[in-house]
């Protein structure tokens, strides 16, 4: 072999490895390009995710709103509740001194009534025995 085949044998050997590096090379390249959609991709459902997050936190917070307004009301009308309940409360005990007042003056009634009457037997028995003696 002399030089001119070395040089040609070496020629081919290199321009095969620059076949095989332009083959890696654009390998390479796809793979680059392939990585780069997917972190498109990632980066496009992260936007979306960030979103969905931001939506979250409004209503989240739209929520708390509510929250606070309804405990507002719930305690306005339970106070309210209360209060109605002690107006009433208050108003039943006076109704409750007014019936023990008329229980009082009832059987002060039937007291009386019952001595009446036990003195109208009497007169009139005392007034009979009188008729009976005088004919």
């Amino acid at each position: 072999m002399n030089n001119e085949e070395k040089i040609l044998h070496l020629l081919e050997n290199m321009q095969s490895d620059i076949k095989d590096l332009k083959a890696g090379q654009e390998r390479l390249e796809a793979r680059q390009e392939r990585l780069e959609t997917r972190q498109e991709r990632l980066e496009t459902r992260q936007e979306s995710l960030e979103n969905r997050q931001k939506g979250l936190e409004n209503e989240i917070k739209e929520n708390r709103k509510a929250i606070v307004s309804m405990e507002t009301t719930l305690v306005d009308k339970i106070r309210g509740l209360y209060d109605n309940r002690e107006v009433v409360n208050d108003k039943l005990d006076s109704l409750n001194e007014k019936v023990d007042k008329l229980q009082i003056d009832v059987n002060t009634l039937i007291i009386k009534t019952a001595y009446n009457d036990s003195r109208i037997i009497r007169l009139y028995a005392n007034n009979k025995d009188e008729n009976i003696s005088n004919e």
